[in-house]
């Protein structure tokens, strides 16, 4: 028994041997190949390069992001004045919510283009209480099961089915 724990002892030493050899080996052929390096700078440049990129083009959408969206009501006169200038007519910028007392009404809009917006129907919710739920509140109250049928006008036996079904629940 002993010569076969040699035996494995032996057999794992020379394994473990050989897996560092190989492993010696590679890290030489690394150490020695320098274009890794040269690689590792070439995609570090480039990775900056793009950075740089990115930021320039951030710089350039917030810059016209403020162009585009003036500040208060004197940037949006200049803006109308500098159109008028160059010929260009720019429809007046209303709220849909703002209607002036000198607009005309829905009536009179329809009647030139034909359209008529929706106007929004105002509905109840209707609420129902389900006839268990009748039965189980009247029980409740202590209606007796020949009143409740009475007063549902449905049967005994099928008040008294609904309130055992709810006894068991």
């Amino acid at each position: 028994m002993l010569t076969f724990l040699i035996f494995i002892s032996l057999l794992l030493h020379i394994v473990t041997f050989v897996a560092i050899r190989l492993l010696f080996q590679q890290m030489q052929r690394n150490s020695g190949n320098q274009d890794s390096g040269d690689s590792l700078r070439q995609t570090e440049e480039l990775l900056s390069a793009y950075l740089q990129e990115i930021r320039e083009e951030n710089d350039r959408l917030l810059k016209e992001w403020d162009h585009a969206t003036p500040k208060n009501e004197q940037d949006v006169q200049k803006e109308q004045k500098e159109e008028e200038g160059l010929g260009m007519v720019k429809p007046e910028r209303v709220k849909p919510y703002e209607q002036e007392a000198n607009s005309p009404s829905l009536n009179e809009t329809a009647g030139e283009s034909g359209y008529m917006p929706p106007l929004p129907q105002v509905q109840q919710d209707t609420v129902e209480k389900s006839m268990t739920a009748e039965v189980y509140s009247m029980y409740d109250q202590g209606y007796t099961i020949d009143e409740i049928a009475k007063k549902l006008d449905k049967g005994k036996t099928e008040v008294e089915l609904m309130i055992k079904f709810h006894r068991k629940n």
